[in-house]
């Protein structure tokens, strides 16, 4: 009670060397001579609880909306023990946080967050035409109650992006992902129409990047990857139909065409 749950994998994937001399591969907690298994510690940490109704607009009754959940600490915080809750389970040998990360649309539910340190809350509907409800700035004592009661989705705002070759020519038929601040994608991902041009829903007063990738072969690690970008920032309702352009390389037009 009043802690986040933490698991152990028995068998977890471990990341290929920083220098890709080898393929990822997995590695195991290895059960001794009667069979029995000993697991290295496993650290908890402090938890409060939130209570919240997301609000989903136009819901039909008795239909169930699925909603992801996420709460986040600042990047600037450097108070000790986080490096621990946010280890990898190459560190950590296979040990990870387990808590909620679906929240239901229209009904009062709780979950477990961080205590202790200030965090972020975002809850993200699952249509782009929505955006995330995001709650800043809570840091709550170990077993302390946060109801934050009913919560709206806001609309997003509409904005275009063209892609262009390096002889500025509009390319048709890329996809173009949204990826919010921190690191996460959400939304759509469109496609590029004749006039290389795609529609964006993005959150009004957010900031991220439009991205381009290409991948050889998601599975091989040390297979050829490409991955360009143009930064985005937007306010409010003043920057609905704002454009933005992004140049791919000939690289990147090569790979994805050829």
């Amino acid at each position: 009670k009043d802690y986040l749950s933490a698991a152990q994998k028995l068998n977890y994937f471990m990341p290929a060397d920083e220098i890709k001399t080898k393929p990822p591969s997995f590695e195991a907690v290895e059960p001794d001579e009667n069979g029995y298994i000993s697991l290295p510690p496993m650290k908890l940490f402090p938890a409060a609880t939130m209570i919240i109704e997301p609000n989903f607009p136009n819901l039909s009754k008795g239909k169930k909306h699925r909603l992801r959940f996420h709460w986040f600490t600042s990047p600037d915080d450097n108070t000790p023990w986080l490096s621990d809750l946010w280890a990898t389970p190459k560190s950590y040998k296979g040990a990870y946080l387990f808590y909620k990360y679906r929240l239901q649309a229209n009904e009062i539910q709780t979950a477990y967050i961080l205590a202790g340190i200030e965090i972020t809350i975002k809850v993200y509907p699952m249509l782009s035409r929505l955006s995330p409800i995001v709650i800043r700035g809570v840091k709550l004592a170990q077993g302390q109650v946060l109801d934050l009661g009913r919560q709206d989705f806001e609309p997003t705002l509409i904005v275009s992006v063209g892609v262009v070759d390096s002889k500025e020519q509009p390319v048709e038929g890329v996809a173009v992902r949204c990826l919010d601040e921190r690191g996460h994608f959400w939304g759509q991902v469109p496609i590029t129409n004749e006039k290389g041009i795609v529609l964006v829903n993005v959150p009004p007063y957010s900031k991220g990047e439009f991205v381009i990738q290409y991948y050889e072969d998601r599975k091989d690690p040390n297979a050829m990857h490409l991955r360009e970008s143009v930064a985005y920032e937007i306010d409010g309702e003043e920057d609905a139909g704002r454009e933005f352009t992004m140049t791919i390389s000939d690289e990147m037009l090569y790979q994805l065409f050829k």
